[in-house]
């Protein structure tokens, strides 16, 4: 329905028709003023006129649409993905705590030709060595920064020796002069490395850990921000779609009551009551309403088209559906109060508080930057046990009562000269850190300044609604009197026609107030991370 209608000039035209005689003692030009009396008043009699329609209605409320789009908004579920994404970094950032496991099996020959040593009389023998072994452990490293290894290694030593018959040792391996050699060694143990200074509160792995938590909490901020921004452009839509419809009806009105009176008019010139070149005046004016209205029935169809894309991710879903839109603004009185208004946005502000996390980012890379800068003090330590037999079971037997062990401990410290990188690195982020300081004050101002405003503008334009009503109202009862004029012959049609054309820009005033007040009130709502809230919508994050 329209926004406005015109009651006063509805009762001027009762008025004027009561008083006149009967229709069949009209005279033929009284008959003439009198039609044109009612077609200027009719179409506030009429029901306002539709948008021409694409293809099946489907009505929405303001609340489908954001059930709608809670679905189908293409941004929500981009956003959406963001989140999963930084819950599956986190997840593998912890991946540096798993153990990993190693095995090497490996066989290495070596053929020793005989030697001279200057130095030494006779020569060194030849020989022949084979060794197979198999090594395999387990390495990790856990929160402390403490990184370990335990693993074992077992091989298998077989060597031959050549003997040369000028040697006496080659009677001793008769018959051949060939001595064989096999051995199986096993070494198992545990070796454990702790820092002490630098990477000790904190390292490289327990940073990106650290950063990643934080990440999700900015996700989170961002996913929800995302909501939050995509339910303010569905009522900005919302309303400009609705804007565009009323704004059509009231031209669709205009253009009815131009031709009602174009056609009386020409009657008039018939009759002689009027001269012929008025009618290319009221052609004209004709003309240029039916070309608003055109451009108004395209700013209905841009503005419905805006408002279905924040509803859907595949449009080939809606058809030639044609959207009716069945919620009203309100003109309910919002109290603002400035200094609550700014305490919400400071705590409720998606945007802010990202920057906020942004701050404790920041925080724990100087905390690894600081760390950066002591000496490398490392505590290490090691354990093993070791056997050694020509039998294989022996040697284990051996390894399993530690029959024979050996053990290492004490400190690698290592210092740089200059430690250049580690200082430049903690200055840099020590700068970022004022410089987001900085940011975090800016955005403060301008998130205050922007509820400030808002918040002014939503009264402005609640203020404005009484003084456009009361213009509407002088505008309709101008055209009453027109009309009245009219009736007596003292004004001519075109004077009513202008008095018509402030009337329609009077109703286009009080929309145009209205649907901006309702603008400016979800706007503020937004400003302060309020609308989420408002509209009783849940998110579900994941």
């Amino acid at each position: 329905m329209p926004m406005t209608r015109l009651p006063e000039a509805v009762e001027g035209v009762d008025s004027i028709q009561s008083r006149r005689p009967s229709a069949l003692t009209l005279s033929m030009p009284a008959r003439v003023i009198g039609s044109l009396v009612v077609a200027l008043a009719g179409p506030s009699l009429l029901p306002a006129a539709e948008p021409p329609a694409a293809g099946e209605a489907k009505s929405l409320s303001i609340n489908d649409c954001f059930k709608l789009a809670l679905e189908k908004n293409l941004d929500i579920q981009i956003q959406r993905h963001s989140t999963r994404i930084n819950d599956y970094q986190l997840a593998g950032s912890y991946s540096i705590y798993d153990p990993k496991f190693s095995v090497s099996p490996t066989r290495t020959y070596f053929d020793q030709p005989r030697t001279i040593d200057p130095k030494k009389p006779g020569e060194d023998v030849a020989y022949h060595q084979t060794t197979d072994s198999l090594m395999g452990g387990i390495d990790g490293k856990l929160p402390t920064g403490m990184s370990y290894h335990l693993g074992s290694v077992v091989s298998s030593l077989s060597a031959k020796t050549f003997f040369t018959p000028a040697e006496s040792a080659f009677l001793t391996y008769p018959p051949s002069g060939i001595r064989s050699l096999a051995n199986f060694n096993m070494t198992s143990g545990l070796t454990l490395t702790q820092p002490l200074l630098k990477d000790f509160w904190i390292d490289s792995d327990r940073l990106k850990i650290q950063v990643n938590k934080q990440n999700i909490k900015s996700s989170e901020l961002a996913f929800t921000d995302r909501v939050m921004q995509t339910v303010l452009n569905i009522q900005m839509a919302y309303y400009d779609a609705y804007f565009a419809i009323e704004n059509y009806r009231i031209h669709a009105a205009a253009i009815d009551q131009a031709r009602k009176l174009l056609a009386d008019v020409q009657t008039r010139i018939k009759v002689g009551t009027l001269p012929a070149w008025q009618e290319g005046l009221f052609q004209y004016n004709l003309e240029n309403l039916n070309s608003d209205l055109v451009d108004a029935a395209r700013n209905v169809a841009e503005k419905k088209s805006a408002l279905r894309n924040l509803l859907t991710d595949d449009l080939r879903d809606w058809g030639s559906a044609d959207l009716r839109l069945t919620t009203q603004p309100s003109e309910t009185a919002e109290h603002f109060d400035k200094v609550g208004a700014w305490r919400n946005a400071l705590t409720k502000r998606p945007d802010f508080r990202q920057l906020e996390i942004q701050l404790e980012k920041l925080n724990l890379q100087l905390k690894f930057d600081r760390n950066q800068l002591y000496p490398q003090l490392d505590m290490v330590g090691s354990y093993a046990v070791n056997g050694i037999d020509p039998s294989l079971s022996s040697t284990v037997s051996q390894v399993q009562r530690a029959s024979h062990s050996d053990y290492t401990y004490g400190m690698v410290m290592s210092i740089p000269f200059t430690r250049r990188a580690a200082k430049n690195s903690y200055n840099v982020d020590k700068e970022a850190k004022q410089q987001t300081l900085l940011q975090v004050k800016q955005l403060e101002i301008n998130i205050m300044t922007q509820v400030e405003n808002d918040g002014r503008a939503m009264a402005t334009a609640l203020e404005r609604l009484p003084s456009l009503r009361k213009s509407e109202q002088l505008a309709a009862e101008v055209l009453k009197a027109e009309i009245e004029k009219l009736q007596m012959g003292s004004t001519t049609s075109f004077v009513v026609v202008e008095a018509r054309r402030r009337l329609t820009s009077a109703q286009r005033a009080v929309l145009q107030a209205l649907v901006d007040y309702n603008k400016y009130r979800e706007q503020l709502s937004y400003d302060q991370g309020q609308n989420l809230e408002k509209n009783a919508i849940t998110l579900e994050i994941r």
